[in-house]
């Protein structure tokens, strides 16, 4: 029993690591942030959904990629304690595992809002034609259309991103180093890595796999199919009864009647 609990409990550990990594490749996906850094500036030019936005409302779509950003590593925190305490005592309450996913949830939200507001107040003292200035035209569409939404001076708020591959942006910016197109090697990776880790959970675990095989329809398919024998001219018909699907066969004989 209480391995079968252990197993349980585990399974919840690896499914809410599953569902942020699917979320937080969405959030990638909806925002599609390219970075730059020049001159200790992180520059942040984003080519999906902001391009719809006011742009009074700027900073209110970096919250949620400053959210999921720094959830990434503080998300880890939290299950690597409930996992310590599941190894310990095997009866450890489902409930100390929801008090640290709300805890770093909501240290992350409050690091986001804060990163929203820096930048905010970088922008209004210097305002936005001092950072546009400073890029080159091949940051910017053809036409006239630029894709720049916001810069964020280097701050505290900067190292809260200290770990990769935002932590290379901070070094670069830090000691006033240009990466120009180092994004587009970092942000790739960034925005594929949690998908592969979600595919690969929900591949892995069986319960996972077939809810989400019965999601899309994919169901097994049985093949009904009936073989007579006789042994001698005294005795009965013989049948058998085999089920197969997409991954194994089994046989179940019936007996005569």
């Amino acid at each position: 029993m209480s391995r079968r609990k252990s197993s349980a409990q585990y399974v919840k550990l690896v499914l809410i690591a599953a569902c942020f990594d699917c979320s937080f490749a969405i959030e990638e996906l909806i925002t599609q942030h390219q970075l730059h850094v020049k001159g200790g500036v992180i520059y942040i030019l984003a080519h999906g959904i902001e391009q719809f936005v006011p742009e009074k409302f700027y900073w209110l779509c970096l919250i949620p990629h400053g959210f999921f950003t720094v959830h990434g590593l503080f998300i880890l925190s939290g299950l690597y304690h409930f996992r310590y305490t599941m190894m310990i005592n095997v009866n450890t309450s489902t409930w100390i595992l929801a008090r640290n996913i709300c805890i770093t949830s909501t240290c992350a939200l409050v690091t986001a809002c804060s990163l929203a507001y820096g930048v905010t107040q970088g922008e209004k003292l210097r305002g936005y034609s001092y950072y546009y200035k400073k890029l080159e035209n091949e940051w910017f569409g053809k036409y006239g259309q630029n894709y720049f939404v916001y810069a964020a001076d280097l701050t505290v708020n900067a190292f809260v991103f200290a770990f990769f591959p935002v932590g290379l942006f901070t070094f670069l910016a830090l000691f006033r180093l240009n990466g120009e197109y180092l994004g587009i090697l970092v942000m790739a990776v960034v925005s594929w890595l949690p998908a592969a880790n979600g595919a690969i959970t929900i591949y892995v675990v069986k319960d996972f796999r077939n809810f989400v095989k019965n999601f899309v329809g994919c169901r097994r398919i049985k093949v009904m199919s009936a073989t007579v024998s006789v042994i001698g001219s005294s005795t009965m018909p013989k049948y058998s009864r085999t089920t197969r699907n997409l991954t194994s066969q089994t046989a179940e004989k019936v007996p005569p009647n």
